[in-house]
């Protein structure tokens, strides 16, 4: 059961320094905005473990890959990435989504994939096919 839960508000009463977005438990249990939950959901299935998120727009999700804690996670990062990620949706939308690996030695080393509000259907659909296809 999926429950809508209510904005975070700051602890000191001031305004929230980031937008409040409405958020959902997706199926990683874990809170996200509602509209980078599919996006989220998408990439757990491909093997990314979401560290943060924001429906943006743009849609940002920032993930790691593989046990994240040994010293060569880094190598499962980019097989994701690079490998399986950027081998599927570069031919299709070049730069108009940002894919990066940010390199900082285990366990630091994180991904970001950006997506703009029109792309996001097209996005998902591409993910849904490499999943479907039993990648990676």
């Amino acid at each position: 059961m999926l429950e809508t839960l209510l904005p975070r508000q700051p602890l000191d009463g001031e305004g929230p320094s980031i937008p409040v977005h409405e958020q959902e438990l997706a199926t990683i249990l874990c809170p996200v905005d509602r509209g980078v939950k599919p996006l989220v959901e998408a990439l757990t299935r491909l093997g990314a473990q979401t560290i943060a998120s924001c429906e943006g727009p743009p849609a940002q999700v920032y993930f790691v890959a593989g046990e994240s804690w040994r010293e060569n996670s880094w190598k499962d990062l980019c097989y994701l990435v690079f490998g399986v990620l950027g081998q599927h949706l570069h031919p299709r939308f070049g730069d108009t989504i940002e894919l990066k690996v940010q390199y900082g030695g285990a366990p630091q080393s994180q991904a970001l994939l950006v997506v703009h509000p029109p792309q996001m259907d097209e996005v998902l659909d591409v993910l849904r096919r490499v999943h479907g296809s039993g990648m990676p």
